[in-house]
């Protein structure tokens, strides 16, 4: 899922801000933080975001890449989205009923997608992912689960471990439930062999369409088409998890870009600019499960009348194309200057993705191999980049994830650009 897998994401020390709210934190919360994929920078706290940038409780500013982990796709605190939300919640939170927003919002998102029959909104990811199985599960009369090594689907199904990764490994609940069986992905030869042998079993294939959580692999030529073409032959359903790529990287997300429409799929982190709300979209038939009870899915918080708004404001301002291809400009001038740099010093980079998401990695072989057979990528390097970038004012996730957003400038692509030289100079001049 494109989502917030437990990889660590921690920085080099030396980042940390020097208040009393790290033992604060600690006292009242397991690791001082709400989300386990903030353990790696639990030192960082912000108190404001802004645009394109974020500022720290000691007022320093950064350009930020990080976006929340993705959902900012139009910046920080969009003012036409805070009015929506502002004006919605000001006739009440949570009605405990249906309300007018809720079916816009459900109408403007299908129209946006263009492919689904019907959708049903949640309030995070996960629970989005949790659903879309369920229902796969009902509507199948199936049990069995296909996944793929590094993909993330939300920590309610837990870590998908990474290619190579022991799947044994100690974490409550352990290792891959028996119903699933996990692949390596882009291997269209393992995913037919599963589904000649079982196809009659497996309720869904579940996948990320881009592999963002593990090196940001696009699919191979024509995979997805085949994994479109297996899972109809067998009865299963085909789930993208569009958590990540969904109205990011086109306004029908990857489902638009690579031409392929799946049974199913989520949504969540570019559909509302940041407020907390998913949704699970798909044909009409399998939806059906949840409307009779098959499926019995409910949430206090779905549908929430200022998070409705939030989705109505964000598919207005994207539907016409323009934010994507401002993103479009600032992201390719950015991906193409990171690998530009690195050629000139003499260091070996991977940038895989696209404009308004993409992953970098320091390698030790030809960054063109495949990622599968690919060195492992040198993450005590990249972190000290990484490191480096936050002493320039530039906030950069650790694990190699940068996000793009509609309030990214192209003096803040310069600023970086100048920042990331700055860093892979002094790496080639053997400070690395």
């Amino acid at each position: 899922m494109g989502g917030d897998s437990m990889t660590d994401d921690r920085a080099d020390d030396g980042h940390g801000m020097t208040t009393d709210l790290r033992p604060r934190a600690l006292d009242v919360a397991p690791g001082g933080v709400h989300s386990n994929a903030r353990l790696g920078h639990a030192e960082m706290f912000f108190e404001r975001g802004s645009g394109a940038h974020v500022q720290d409780v000691t007022g320093r500013r950064y350009i930020d890449y990080v976006l929340g982990r993705g959902p900012n796709l139009l910046g920080h605190a969009p003012q036409a989205v805070l009015k929506a939300a502002n004006a919605a919640a000001e006739s009440g939170m949570c009605l405990g009923s249906q309300h007018p927003l809720e079916v816009l919002a459900a109408e403007k998102l299908r129209s946006l997608l263009g492919w689904p029959g019907m959708l049903r909104f949640t309030t995070t990811g996960s629970e989005a992912a949790e659903l879309a199985l369920r229902v796969a599960r009902a509507y199948t009369g199936r049990q069995e689960i296909v996944r793929f090594e590094g993909h993330y689907h939300g920590w309610l199904v837990d870590d998908a471990p990474a290619p190579g990764a022991d799947q044994t490994a100690a974490r409550w609940p352990a290792g891959v439930d028996p119903w699933t069986h996990m692949l390596p992905w882009n291997d269209e030869h393992a995913l037919r062999t599963l589904l000649e042998r079982r196809g009659t079993r497996i309720a869904a294939v579940i996948m990320e369409p881009v592999m963002f959580n593990h090196g940001g692999t696009l699919p191979a030529p024509g995979y997805l088409r085949a994994c479109r073409r297996l899972t109809e032959a067998c009865g299963a359903q085909l789930i993208f998890d569009e958590i990540v790529t969904g109205a990011r990287l086109a306004p029908g997300g990857a489902a638009e870009v690579f031409g392929v429409t799946p049974d199913l799929a989520m949504y969540a982190k570019g559909i509302a600019a940041g407020w907390p709300v998913a949704a699970v979209a798909g044909h009409r038939a399998a939806l059906s499960m949840v409307e009779d009870g098959t499926v019995n899915h409910r949430g206090t918080y779905n549908g929430s009348t200022a998070s409705m708004a939030a989705v109505v404001a964000t598919v207005d301002a994207i539907a016409d194309g323009q934010v994507h291809r401002h993103i479009e400009a600032v992201g390719s001038r950015l991906m193409s200057g990171f690998a530009e740099i690195a050629d000139k010093v003499g260091v070996r980079l991977r940038v895989r993705g696209f404009p308004a998401a993409f992953y970098i990695a320091l390698v030790d072989r030809d960054p063109g191999e495949p990622w599968e057979e690919a060195a492992p990528p040198d993450m005590s390097g990249y972190r000290r980049l990484v490191a480096g970038l936050v002493d320039r004012g530039i906030w950069a996730s650790a694990r190699g994830n940068w996000y793009l957003s509609a309030a990214h400038t192209h003096d803040d692509i310069s600023t970086t650009l100048r920042g990331f030289r700055d860093v892979l100079a002094s790496f080639a001049a053997g400070d690395r």
